[in-house]
Parts: C-alpha cells; sequence; structure tokens
C-alpha cells in the first residue's frame, strides 16, 4: 500500500527595508544628495583592502 503524504504550507518571508523606508527619510534623502564615494577611497588608505559592495546595497543606493 501507498502511503498519504500531508502537504504543509511555507511560509514565505520576504523583507526589503528599502520598501519600508518613507520616500521622504532623511537619510535617503542625504542618499540622493550626496555621492558617498570618498568613503570607499579612505577605507583603502587606513585598512589597505578595497570594499566589497554588495549588488543589494548598490540597488538600495539606487532609490
Amino acid at each position: 500500500m501507498q502511503g498519504h503524504k500531508h502537504f504543509v504550507d511555507k511560509v514565505v518571508l520576504r523583507f526589503q527595508l528599502s520598501e519600508r523606508v518613507p520616500k521622504q527619510n532623511l537619510y535617503r534623502r542625504l542618499a540622493e544628495l550626496l555621492d558617498w564615494d570618498f568613503l570607499y577611497a579612505g577605507v583603502l588608505v587606513t585598512t589597505g583592502r578595497e570594499i566589497t559592495v554588495s549588488p543589494k546595497a548598490l540597488s538600495i543606493n539606487a532609490l
């Protein structure tokens, strides 16, 4: 005889912080106005290593 398998629905969580930050948030507005690339050069000078930026971080900065 074959058994019967009970399927359980899986909860899928999808969370993106950029969707939950208001459009008029101070830090979001600063990101639009300021170019933070100078920080990467400063980190390279102080640590001797480059920073790797994830694609998700790039997409957040594009907002």
